[in-house]
């Protein structure tokens, strides 16, 4: 079980695991496995929606630096390497994504049947956000790279993105109005790390409303998603969009 501790400012500012004994009279342990030490940034953690990963956040107000624990890593130690908890030795199991640098902004998802992670940044002066890929086993900053395809556009504001099995969604802004976009990726060809195999964007009947990604979007193995919809004569409504 993952949790965080507050310092005398109630401010997120430690994760911690604690690992139960695999025998029957052990006892569990609890391991910290990151500090932020830094007073401006708060710390946040989430799982991907793959269950490969937890992510670890420290953000503040315009800058962003973030971790990842490789769930799959842990659980070999955990059964494979020591009996009892406390003795563990978890040290360099979190991997930092990309250094903290005054204001970048960065958030990522795990696409897991490609291996990499989808990542929407504002990192070299985009200003409205764009969508880059990175290979799992090279996540910094140094390797983040374009879709052609999805090309940062400053007449479009992303806002998000969230990985399925098959597809993504990508949220943001354009035309004036909330948009959603569903991509689907593919193995690279020849020359290519990454391609698109088609990208839609989510038609609304109405001409102006309301709409964002649902949080309860927890089923990552499926062909469609929820999105919250309203509009001035459509009460808010939960739809199922097919992707």
């Amino acid at each position: 079980a993952f949790y965080s501790k507050m310092d005398a400012a109630h401010r997120p500012h430690q994760l911690w695991v604690r690992i139960r004994s695999l025998g029957a009279q052990g006892a569990p342990a609890d391991h910290m496995l990151f500090e932020e030490s830094d007073e401006r940034f708060w710390l946040s953690f989430w799982k991907s929606r793959s269950g490969r990963f937890l992510f670890v956040a420290s953000k503040s107000k315009e800058t962003t630096e973030m971790r990842m624990l490789d769930l799959l890593e842990l659980d070999t130690i955990v059964r494979e390497e020591c009996s009892e908890p406390k003795d563990l030795d978890l040290a360099g199991l979190m991997r930092l994504i990309a250094a903290r640098r005054q204001g970048v902004i960065y958030r990522v998802d795990h696409m897991e049947a490609l291996d990499h992670l989808m990542v929407v940044t504002n990192a070299g002066a985009k200003k409205e956000f764009a969508l880059c890929l990175a290979p799992v086993d090279a996540p910094g900053e140094a390797s983040w790279f374009e879709l052609e395809g999805f090309q940062y556009d400053p007449a479009r504001y992303v806002l998000g993105v969230n990985c399925f099995r098959d597809f993504a969604v990508i949220t943001g802004r354009e035309d004036g109005l909330m948009q959603i976009w569903v991509l689907r990726l593919r193995k690279a060809s020849a020359g290519a790390k990454v391609e698109v195999e088609s990208l839609h964007r989510v038609p609304f009947d109405e001409d102006a409303y309301e709409v964002h990604f649902s949080a309860r979007n927890k089923v990552y193995d499926t062909d469609c998603f929820r999105v919250i919809y309203s509009s001035m004569v459509t009460p808010t409504s939960t739809l199922e969009v097919r992707a």
